[in-house]
């Protein structure tokens, strides 16, 4: 079940985000072409919200990422 959304009004929280994906099936397999769309997508989150991102992990079954807003 999924928990309710949060929301943190404060200045400098730090979120952690973890994405699965389905069935935690091994369907983000490496490739240059990954890369791109995973790159292309933070880039376009990047310029649309003012977080400043300090990592971001991708495995084959989950994308994990921490910033501080």
């Amino acid at each position: 079940m999924a928990r309710k959304l949060r929301y943190m009004k404060e200045e400098n929280t730090t979120f952690e985000i973890t994405c699965r994906t389905i069935q935690g099936r091994l369907l983000l397999k490496p490739s240059a072409q990954l890369n791109k769309i995973i790159l292309g997508i933070l880039g376009k989150a990047l310029t649309l919200y003012p977080v400043l991102l300090h990592l971001f992990v991708v495995v084959s079954n989950h994308i994990w990422g921490g910033n501080k807003s």
